[in-house]
C-alpha cells in the first residue's frame, strides 16, 4: 500500500494485518503541513513501513487474512484515531514493492503497474466518489465529510 499524506500531526501509523490484529509503526518526526510519501509492504511474515523512500520501521506480523469488507484509508472504527490531514494518490498492490520501485514512485520517475490492484489519484475535485486509475474499476467512496483541497504534492501537481 502506498499513499501520500499531509499530516496535521502524527508519528505513528497503524496497519491492520488481519481481522483482529493491528501493527503500529513509529516513524521519524514529521512536520505539520509537509507532504510525506508513505509505503507499507508485506513479504512473508514481515511488514515494512517506508517514509520518503527510506525504510523507517519493520515488524513481524501474522499472515494477513482475506477481507470481504471495504478498505479504509485514513479512518479506523473510532473518530479518536481518524486521519487528520490530507491524503492523495493511495495505491494497493497484490505484491511487495521493491526498494527501487518505492524510490521510483516517490521521485515520480516511473509508474509501477505490476500487481496494481487499486489506485485513487483524487483528481475529481468535487463529489463523494473517486475513480480507480488502475483500470480495475474499483471506484472509491468518500465518507465522513471529506473536503477537496488544491494543496497537492509538487510532483503530482499538473
Amino acid at each position: 500500500t502506498t499513499f501520500l499524506g499531509n499530516l496535521a500531526s502524527t508519528t505513528t501509523f497503524t496497519a491492520r494485518t488481519n481481522a483482529n490484529t493491528l501493527r503500529t509503526f513509529t516513524v521519524p518526526a514529521m512536520s505539520t503541513g509537509t507532504w510525506y510519501h508513505v509505503v507499507f509492504t508485506r513479504s512473508g511474515g514481515s511488514l515494512r513501513c517506508y517514509v520518503i523512500a527510506v525504510e523507517s520501521s519493520t515488524g513481524a506480523i501474522t499472515v494477513m487474512g482475506t477481507f470481504s469488507t471495504d478498505v479504509l484509508c485514513g479512518y479506523f472504527n473510532t473518530p479518536s484515531v481518524s486521519w487528520i490531514g490530507n491524503n492523495d494518490d493511495p495505491r494497493i498492490y497484490n505484491r511487495a514493492l521493491t526498494q527501487q520501485e518505492i524510490t521510483d514512485l516517490y521521485g515520480g520517475s516511473a509508474e509501477v503497474t505490476s500487481g496494481l490492484v487499486g489506485y485513487w489519484p483524487f483528481e475529481e475535485g468535487t463529489g463523494l466518489t473517486t475513480a480507480d486509475g488502475s483500470g480495475n474499476g474499483r471506484t472509491g467512496t468518500l465518507t465522513n465529510g471529506p473536503t477537496w483541497s488544491t494543496d497537492v504534492p509538487a510532483q503530482l501537481a499538473g
